[in-house]
């Protein structure tokens, strides 16, 4: 008796897809979930868990009658194929809702005749915002179509959709209708880190169901369903439950392999386990089940594979020249097995791998010359199948099963597959297409291969991989030069040179730019983005001249077009002529928001974002972030940095690193895909952001990371990494930092940010020539902060660099300068700052008064963050910095024990009316507008009651290890060392909270 009827033999089994066993607390869940849904509330689910652990059978068992309530389910799947249809399980809805998915189909062949008018794939064409109108107008046609019944639109394994499929999700779950509810089912991680991050943002709108292996009485209940009672007890479940983690397809294969085997009709199911030699994947499972079907089954479930999840079996007795009752009888031990199931269908009869898993395991694990030649069997009798191929999967098989041997016929096949992904702004499904149009060109086919690589070049520049578009593209440029082909010439050197300006690789854009320009006429349009584009790269170099010499003349042309804008007022600011450049990119913001170019608007707004926060204006800064963020939508990765500088900007501003280090953490995966630069950026960023959380070795850790790949930003950003090993205690590399870097920045004229964050540098080390450079290449900047990597105010470096030289009343100058109109700004951060060096400028100076003046400032310092400093053991005169007399001081003592003005004139013997006026005086005295006020900071400082920490910080909180009346010349913790103008060793481990002074200390001493 073979093993097949050994195992008909032992039980008439019962189809695992029908066995539905436990998950009573999930059931109860989602049934609660329905009678929402039903009572016209809407739904936003993810259930999620590994594969096989249950997902799809708990689902169905939930939506088991829900028609009863009048609620209409929508089932969409996706595939786990490499060539995935774009929008596909949208594409499924048409089918399912029939004429009332009309609004849907004609929006599809709306957006496929856009865009073959207005094609996207040319210079200063703005595809990510085409798209994201595109991806708005689609979700707004699924809900018009699912709005005439309350609809459950269920998508299944969505981890393996099409970015376009899940970019739709994300809209739909953000502003769905009231009538539809969504349902996706997958995995919690993509096959691609950007599909991931997607992912993530989908599972974030959504309520979330995540699913574990099944109980020890589950799996019984379940193991016997599928073997029937009294072949296995609760020892043998047991056991197996801890053998496949309590995951039911695991379960299930183990179960249905010992049983067709034989082996557990004449042992225990533990021993019989042992003697099969059962691998613990489940990969091999399957695949040790299916290698024990007679050899032609085999052979018929391979094929069935390439085709895919489900298939026909018409095609596979055209495939295998054979006839379909034959195939049908060969497929028997396969259904008996439950390795494929037959699909309830109309006219063909159609089988369906039980699970997607096996599906794919078998497709992967076939040998790579089988693979082919069943590929190639699918492409040769593709018109002899009983359904019309999509162009989309033909061009799979052509593509792996001919190669380049398929001839002109396959490349139109992919050809056509991605163009009309193209037609839906599909970039990254397009881009495979393209990819396989190449697979299926000879060599020999060099025109024809120089298209297709420019194709593939825009299609990739679209998806934001500009790595790859950078090859495609400069290919296709080398064999239209070869072909005489100038034509194209032009359009391809532009393209890379504005690619490489993005990645700021300058030297790569100044020569496909110039090449691009001496190939231009000077009357085509596309000769004004050429040079304005070249201008900035030569700005970028700092031939400021030049590049002002080649914009002159493109006003005209740059008045239709804010990206040409972007790059004027980019010229100009780094030449020196900022107000000139401000006033360009206003104008052209305006310009950018009517067209709707959202790139566009994200670089404007991120660039006045600079000005009206390097002039203090918050609140309009605040606007220019939002507006960048709401202009970088969940595709383009590349702008997402425009949105994480000015977060981390803004945070640095207020003092909130440890937001600004969450906001940076988030984007460190999607940037990356950007470009080496834009991720380098990012890390940098966030490295700044613990220096600032006041973990000084980690943000050193993620700056030297970095910094090789800032290109040009390398020297500003070795003055923040070398102000970082300060924190650290490693001064030597710091000014190994300041050698290397210090005369290119002294000498630029477009990076005053670098002239700054240089000059705080130096006036921590002993470098008296720096002291006097810093100082005098600062000494004209107007604005009251500069930023690039963190805010840094102008007038507080100098006041630094002033102290180090010896110029005291200069540098007690800048710092009032600073501490004024910082603190009118809110700036708190480098306000706090300022009030710690400028504390420790008096007390290097030495006069009589400075020590007090210091500690006044000091405390000033920790009111802006919302810390008080830990009580010192110091004198009560040092304490007393109100000068408040003897009297006062009980006056204040009482009412700080809640006692009325007439109670404390009884405890003191004096009239209520002498206490009235020596409350007012302590209120002068103090700037205090309060009783509540003045015993606060009287409290912060000693004088009455114990020191204790304001309400919205903790006293001594890490970071804060000195006490108030500390010298300068210390060591400090932390290995700072002697720091004349330096702040406390690291910064708060909390977030400062929004808390600042009442106003700036008294003028001081001459």
């Amino acid at each position: 008796m073979t093993a097949i009827e050994q195992a008909d033999s032992f039980t008439e089994l019962r189809p695992a897809r029908d066995i539905f066993v436990g998950r009573r607390r999930e059931l109860a869940t989602l049934h609660r979930m329905l009678e929402d849904v039903a009572g016209q509330a809407s739904l936003a689910l993810f259930v999620e868990g590994e594969p096989g652990i249950g997902k799809t059978s708990l689902i169905e068992e939930a939506l088991r009658g829900v028609q009863a309530h009048g609620l209409r389910v929508l089932r969409a799947r996706c595939y786990s194929l490499q060539e995935p249809v774009p929008y596909a399980p949208f594409i499924d809805l048409l089918k399912e809702l029939g004429p009332e998915a009309d609004p849907l189909r004609e929006f599809l062949a709306r957006a496929a005749a856009q865009t073959a008018r207005e094609p996207w794939a040319v210079p200063g064409q703005d595809a990510v915002s085409r798209r994201h109108r595109l991806i708005l107008d689609f979700a707004r046609a699924v809900n018009v179509a699912t709005s005439g019944v309350s609809s459950i639109l269920w998508i299944d394994d969505v981890q393996w959709a099409d970015r376009g499929t899940l970019l739709v999700l994300t809209v739909l779950l953000t502003s769905r209708h009231s009538n539809l509810s969504v349902i996706c089912s997958g995995r919690s991680y993509g096959e691609a880190p950007e599909d991931t991050v997607l992912l993530g943002e989908i599972r974030s709108k959504c309520g979330r169901l995540t699913l574990r292996g099944l109980n020890e009485k589950d799996a019984l209940e379940y193991a016997t369903a599928l073997t029937g009672w009294g072949h296995l007890s609760h020892r043998e479940v047991r056991a197996l439950r801890s053998f496949t983690g309590g995951n039911p397809l695991l379960l299930q294969e183990l179960v249905l392999h010992v049983m067709e085997s034989g082996l557990l009709q004449r042992h225990g199911a533990i021993e019989a386990v042992l003697r099969a030699e059962v691998p613990v994947r489940l990969g091999d499972l399957v695949l040790r089940r299916v290698r024990e079907l007679p050899a032609e089954t085999q052979k018929l479930l391979s094929a069935a594979a390439i085709l895919g999840c489900e298939f026909v079996l018409e095609d596979l007795s055209v495939i295998l020249d054979s006839d379909e009752a034959a195939v049908y009888e060969c497929l028997r031990p396969a259904f008996q097995r439950q390795i494929v199931e037959r699909v309830d269908a109309i006219g063909a009869v159609r089988g369906r791998f039980a699970h997607p898993l096996i599906q794919a395991i078998l497709y992967e694990t076939l040998p790579a010359a089988e693979r082919r030649r069943i590929h190639t069997q699918v492409a040769a009798d593709s018109p002899g199948l009983s359904r019309t191929m999509q162009p989309e999967e033909l061009a799979r098989h052509y593509a792996y099963g001919l190669g380049r041997t398929a001839g002109r016929g396959a490349i139109s096949c992919c050809r056509r597959a991605a163009e009309r992904a193209e037609s839906l702004l599909a970039f990254e499904s397009s881009e495979r297409f393209w990819e396989l149009a190449l697979l299926c060109c000879p060599p020999t086919l060099r025109a024809e291969r120089a298209e297709l690589l420019k194709r593939l070049g825009w299609a990739t520049w679209a998806a934001s991989k500009w790595e790859r578009a950078s090859e495609a593209w400069a290919q296709a440029f080398a064999e239209f030069e070869r072909l005489g082909v100038t034509s194209q010439l032009a359009e391809l050197a532009l393209a890379l040179g504005e690619l490489h300006r993005w990645r700021l690789e300058l030297d790569e854009s100044e020569r496909w730019l110039t090449r691009a320009l001496d190939i231009l006429p000077e009357s085509s349009p596309l000769s004004g983005r050429t040079r304005a584009l070249l201008a900035s790269v030569y700005c970028a170099h700092g031939d400021t001249d030049r590049g002002l010499r080649l914009l002159a003349g493109t006003e005209e042309i740059a008045q239709d077009d804010p990206n040409i804008e972007y790059w004027r007022s980019y010229v100009h600011l780094t030449a020196g002529n900022p107000d000139k450049a401000f006033e360009i990119a206003s104008r052209a913001l305006d310009v950018a928001k009517r067209q709707g170019s959202l790139q566009a608007v994200a670089l404007l707004a991120g660039t006045l974002f600079h000005h009206h926060l390097a002039e203090l204006n918050r609140s309009r800064a605040r606007e220019l972030a939002k507006l960048v963020h709401q202009s970088t939508v969940p595709s383009d990765t590349s702008g997402l940095i425009y949105g994480i500088v000015c977060d981390t900007l803004l945070h640095g501003y207020f003092g909130e690193w440890a937001r600004a280090a969450k906001a940076c953490q988030r984007a460190i995966d999607r940037t990356r895909l950007a470009g080496s630069y834009q991720a380098a950026t990012a890390r940098f960023l966030l490295g700044e952001a613990l220096v600032g959380c006041g973990r000084p070795r980690d943000g050193v850790a993620c700056m030297r990371e970095a910094l090789p790949r800032l290109e040009r930003m390398r020297p500003v950003a070795a003055m923040h990494l070398a102000a970082a090993l300060i924190e650290t205690g490693e001064q030597g590399e710091a000014l190994d930092l300041v050698k290397q870097f210090s005369s290119v920045l002294l000498v630029s004229r477009r990076s005053p940010a670098g002239k700054a964050a240089l000059g705080d540098v130096v006036a921590s080390l002993d470098v008296p020539d720096l002291h006097v450079q810093c100082y005098n290449a600062l000494a004209d900047e107007l604005r009251p902060i500069v930023l690039v990597y963190r805010p840094i105010s102008v007038q507080r470096v100098l006041g630094r660099l002033a102290g180090r030289l010896g110029q005291w009343n200069a540098a007690i100058r800048h710092f009032e300068d600073a501490i004024s109109r910082l603190e009118a700004g809110r700036a708190r951060w480098e306000l706090w700052r300022s009030y710690i060096d400028y504390a420790a400028m008096r007390r290097a100076r030495r006069r009589r008064g400075d020590e007090r003046k210091a500690i006044a400032l000091e405390l000033k310092a920790y009111e802006v963050l919302g810390i008080v400093a830990e009580r010192a053991p110091a004198v009560k005169e040092a304490v007393n910095i109100f000068a408040l007399t003897s009297r006062e001081i009980d006056v204040l003592s009482l009412v700080a024990l809640g006692r009325r003005n007439a109670e404390i004139a009884g405890a003191l013997t004096i009239s209520p009316r002498t206490v009235a006026r020596h409350l007012q005086n302590i209120f002068t005295k103090m700037d205090a507008d309060s009783r509540t006020a003045a015993v606060m900071k009287a409290t912060a400082v000693g004088i009455v009651g114990p020191l204790r920490a304001g309400s919205n910080a903790t006293a001594g909180a890490p970071g804060w290890r000195k006490q108030a009346g500390g010298t300068s010349g210390e060591q400090r913790e932390g290995g700072l060392g002697a720091r004349p103008f330096g702040r406390p060793d690291g910064a708060p481990t909390t977030a400062p909270t929004a808390g600042g002074s009442r106003g700036a200390p008294t003028t001081a001493d001459g």
